[in-house]
């Protein structure tokens, strides 16, 4: 098992991530980089609908969208999302063992993480809704 996901108290094992995965990560890397270069220029809906359909085929098409919409941590999917792009980068075995992420005990972190930088960008963008 490479790792696990657990929505609504079900848990999802994956045991392989396919190419079609790296395959199809390019609309992915583009919402992240508007969110890291320019994040008053997104369209919330549709990006989160890109992030979201990418999850679940990272995850293996095991859950739908909606699982994750109904069943996922609304501050945790953008962040889990961008290590789990990352991971795909590195040896997803040695980055990855359950999402969502943050519910292990904290541990001390450096200052400038990317979960802490995924995090700061969502704050800014929540923020602006709600002016």
């Amino acid at each position: 098992m490479l790792f696990e996901v657990e929505l609504n108290k079900k848990t999802y094992r994956v045991d392989a991530v396919p190419v079609k995965v790296l395959r199809s990560m390019g609309p992915v890397q583009e919402v992240y980089q508007r969110l890291l270069e320019d994040p008053e220029n997104i369209n919330v809906e549709k990006d989160i609908d890109t992030m979201v359909q990418w999850f679940v085929l990272f995850c293996g098409n095991q859950f739908t969208a909606d699982d994750v919409y109904d069943h996922y941590p609304g501050d945790r999917i953008i962040t889990d999302v961008g290590l789990a792009m990352a991971a795909l980068n590195t040896s997803v075995e040695k980055v990855l063992k359950k999402f969502p992420t943050g519910q292990e005990p904290k541990k001390k972190e450096n200052p400038e993480t990317l979960s802490k930088k995924f995090t700061g960008i969502i704050s800014k963008l929540v923020n602006r809704w709600r002016r």
